[in-house]
């Protein structure tokens, strides 16, 4: 609970920016990135199209995990187990809760009358 607590604090504090509409103009940006040398270029990469994103976004879950959750890595695979047997869990709780409520709409009509098979 400790985690849902910080994860939820820290979804109250960013609620702002995170849901807010923001437009920056970064020419600025574009033209000095333009003006860099060859070499520059090599020793300061600020150009977002070579970006790899599956590993940007994997360096930074493990950095939320790390120093925002304050979990340690090494049970990073145990961790990745146990999300697996919730999500199974998540969506047989959902089938059951589906399956109620489609019970509950046909007895309902039923016994209106609505059903003509």
């Amino acid at each position: 609970m400790d985690l849902y607590r910080k994860v939820h604090k820290f979804a109250t504090v960013i609620e702002y920016f995170a849901n807010g509409r923001w437009t920056f103009e970064n020419d600025n940006m574009k033209s000095l990135r333009d003006k860099l040398s060859p070499d520059d270029q090599i020793m300061f990469p600020c150009n977002i199209k070579k970006i790899e994103w599956a590993d940007y976004f994997w360096t930074y879950i493990h950095g939320l995990r790390k120093h925002i959750a304050n979990e340690p890595l090494e049970n990073l695979d145990e961790a990745i187990k146990r999300h697996k047997q919730m999500r199974i869990v998540h969506y047989f709780i959902l089938a059951a809760y589906y399956s109620v409520w489609a019970l509950l709409f046909y007895y309902l009509f039923k016994a209106v009358g609505m059903l003509v098979f």
